[in-house]
């Protein structure tokens, strides 16, 4: 049975490569991790990650959800998603995304912080308000 997650090494060279910005390179060897480790959080969270870089947002959806799917207690998966949501314009599902975080991780400050702008963009400024205080009551 596969380990659900490369090694530590591969993991640092993946990141390494992706903070290159080198993301021909990132994704060659996502495609050669995935290859053996098709479940990897972390690894389907940084094809996703690079998929937002490359603004190849329906991409990066796809990914994203497949990582929600595979943990879905991982914050950071529902961050993203939701961060995916709100550049498609898709406000309901970012919003659903964005409490998801905050349902799995009270101190997710950045979550607060985009609803606020959701729904500043929405006019509803009280709730806006609202979760830009709350962001900023969880990071001062």
């Amino acid at each position: 049975m596969n380990k659900l997650e490369p090694s530590k090494n591969k993991i640092e060279e993946l990141i390494s490569v992706f903070n290159k910005k080198n993301y021909s390179e990132t994704l060659n060897l996502i495609e050669y991790l995935l290859k053996n480790y098709p479940n990897s959080i972390l690894v389907n969270n940084i094809a996703g990650v690079v998929q937002t870089e490359l603004q190849n947002y329906t991409l990066a959806e796809k990914q994203f959800i497949k990582v929600v799917t595979l943990n879905s207690n991982f914050s950071d998966g529902y961050y993203n998603l939701a961060n995916i949501y709100n550049i498609l314009e898709k406000n309901d599902e970012a919003i659903k995304n964005y409490k998801k975080v905050i349902d799995l991780d009270k101190n997710y400050y950045k979550a607060y912080n985009n609803l606020g702008n959701i729904f500043r963009k929405k006019n509803s400024y009280k709730k806006a308000l609202k979760y830009y205080i709350l962001s900023l009551v969880v990071n001062p």
